[in-house]
Parts: structure tokens; sequence; C-alpha cells
């Protein structure tokens, strides 16, 4: 957005570069300081496309788990349940509305 490096702690650079591509389609322009949590987001902060891309990556964790666990020449049945597991487990319905890159990293991971 602003054309400056800098190196966080907070997760893989990846997740970062993703998230930032969401804002990029948005049309964020980078003007907004994240310095406390829970504070009101400004007008330029196109909070739906920030989210758009980690829920994306939540939603196909679940095809992705079932296609794993088929690979792993189990029964349908079993590839049933591994994605329904993912579908309902609460963390990652969690993880993936918000702007966090956990459903980013997971996705990849399965991927």
């Amino acid at each position: 957005m602003k054309q400056i490096f800098f190196l966080d702690d907070s997760g893989p650079p990846f997740g970062h570069m993703v998230l930032a591509l969401g804002g990029y389609l948005g049309g964020f322009d980078g003007n907004f300081l994240w310095n406390r949590i829970g504070a009101e987001y400004s007008s330029n902060v196109p909070v739906w496309s920030l989210r758009l891309l980690p829920a994306l990556a939540g939603a196909l964790s679940v095809p992705m788990a079932y296609q794993i666990v088929l690979e792993l020449h189990f029964s349908h049945c079993a590839a049933m349940g591994a994605a329904l597991l993912m579908l309902i487990e609460n963390a990652l319905i969690t993880q993936s509305r918000l702007m966090l890159l956990e459903s980013v990293l997971i996705f990849f991971n399965l991927l």
C-alpha cells in the first residue's frame, strides 16, 4: 500500500501479503493506524475485502480436508467425517470470519 518494508513477528509473511491483497482489491490506501484493539474503523478501511480472503481460505479448507482423507485411501464416509469436523469447528469458524492469518495458514498447510 505505502511501499514500506517492515518485518512483523505475528505470523508468516505470505499471510500478511494475502491480507494486503484483500485490502488492495478493496481500495485500501493504508492510511489507518492499527495501534489500538477495538478502535472504530474509518470509512477508508474496506472491512469486507480484508475479511474476504481469510473467509474464502477457511471455506476452501473443508473440501481440502475431504480430498486429503480420500487421497490417504480412506472411505468416503471417513472423508465426509473429516470435512464435517472441519466444518463445525468453532475456532476455525471464528478465525475465518475475522482479519486473521490462521485460516490462510491452515488452508496453505492443507494444500
